[in-house]
């Protein structure tokens, strides 16, 4: 029966794989956590520090590099980040690239934590490719935003009143069956009244990205719509707050909160 390796230590694991090359041993060995919190979003995602404090302990003899170039394309700067390894064994190089696009301007950065955060972005994305690791489910984009607010802490749940004792109950009735499970069809439209999923959630961090919308101004569209985050949002809303921001420069957003003030009370 096959090792599972989730069950065991990747540095023990890399001992086990001494006949494959050692970027496939890394590749295969490799458990990247996702460390980081985004507390507006709710999800937890990992960074470039993450990957390369996970790979460390699998390198032995090998080498890895990272570097960055400046690239012009038209009116606009893209950061391209490359991850090279370099066997210890056969000096053989493998190298991944990966291309981060640097913001006309963010709000509370300078000029060089612009550059930083593009450099961090594309660097992560290199090493994803250069070992194998899957990212699918990880925005951290969204971490970009600045003026997150840490969740506030619970209220204690006050205790309930003691009940006084009450006479014996009755013998209890046998239970009623169980109704048959109703089919669930895959291919059946979301419930409009039930939440947006977390995929959703990410797709709709993305449209704002690209649409240069601050995470303020995000809060202020969904705030028209009655929703204090996108934890919240509805269904029968989530298309048209998508289409909203999209189509509507971010200029503009007095205009799209006033559409989806009026659009929201229809529905």
């Amino acid at each position: 029966m096959a090792t599972q390796l989730k069950d065991v230590d990747p540095a023990k694991t890399a001992k086990f794989d001494e006949n494959l090359p050692h970027l496939a041993r890394i590749q295969r060995a490799l458990k990247a956590p996702k460390g980081q919190y985004n507390t507006f979003g709710g999800y937890s995602y990992r960074s470039c520090e993450d990957i390369l404090e996970a790979v460390k302990p699998l390198l032995q003899n090998c080498t890895l590099l990272l570097s960055d170039d400046i690239i012009v394309i038209g009116d606009r700067y893209y950061l391209k980040a490359t991850a090279k390894f370099i066997d210890g064994d056969t000096l053989e190089e493998t190298s991944v690239s990966a291309f981060a696009r640097e913001p006309i301007a963010k709000k509370g950065m300078d000029e060089s934590q612009i550059t930083g955060t593009a450099s961090s972005y594309a660097r992560k994305y290199a090493l994803n490719g250069l070992f194998l690791i899957d990212d699918t489910k990880d925005a951290d984009h969204e971490s970009n935003y600045e003026g997150e607010k840490k969740a506030a802490p619970s209220k204690p749940k006050p205790a309930p009143p003691q009940k006084k004792p009450s006479a014996p109950a009755a013998p209890a009735k046998p239970a009623p069956k169980a109704p048959e499970p109703v089919p669930v069809n895959p291919d059946a439209p979301p419930n409009p009244e039930e939440r947006i999923t977390d995929q959703q959630r990410v797709a709709l961090w993305d449209i704002a990205r690209k649409a240069k919308y601050s995470q303020e101004q995000v809060k202020e569209v969904l705030a028209a719509c009655g929703y204090e985050g996108t934890g919240s949002i509805k269904q029968k809303h989530y298309i048209v707050i998508c289409e909203a921001i999209s189509g509507t420069p971010v200029e503009q957003i007095g205009n799209i909160k006033k559409q989806l003030i009026a659009l929201t009370k229809e529905n």
